[in-house]
């Protein structure tokens, strides 16, 4: 089972929710204490809202942090809310200036590994 999902039973239990519309600001929200990964990009470290990030290069993302999932044509599903919950955080800590507009491909090469990992077919 992938590190991300909670190891407590029922085994099925995810990581993530889906808001209910009225309760709306983003799609979906993390309901675990937090998610970490290593993004590649170093030398920056900054707390805001729901996510920090590590001189290291380490995001981390916690309990309710709000993504709108994925974006233009793709569907949202099971393999590809890790990544586009990383890939939106990056692209708002770009938005916020916390991050240089340079991070971006290496915010699409994170979101990328991030769903080849969770099992999202690489022609999607």
């Amino acid at each position: 089972m992938p590190w991300w999902y909670d190891q407590s039973p029922p085994q099925n239990r995810r990581w993530w929710e889906r808001i209910p519309k009225e309760e709306r600001a983003w799609k979906y929200r993390i309901r675990t204490e937090s998610l970490s990964e290593r993004t590649g990009i170093t030398g920056h470290a900054w707390s805001v809202s729901g996510m920090s990030m590590t001189p290291d290069g380490v995001l981390t993302l916690y309990r309710g942090y709000g993504w709108d999932g994925m974006s233009f044509l793709a569907l949202d599903t099971k393999d590809s809310q890790l990544g586009s919950a990383f890939h939106d955080a990056l692209y708002r800590a770009i938005r916020l200036g916390l991050l240089p507009g340079s991070t971006r491909r290496d915010a699409d090469t994170l979101f990328r590994r991030l769903n080849q990992e969770s099992g999202m077919p690489t022609a999607r």
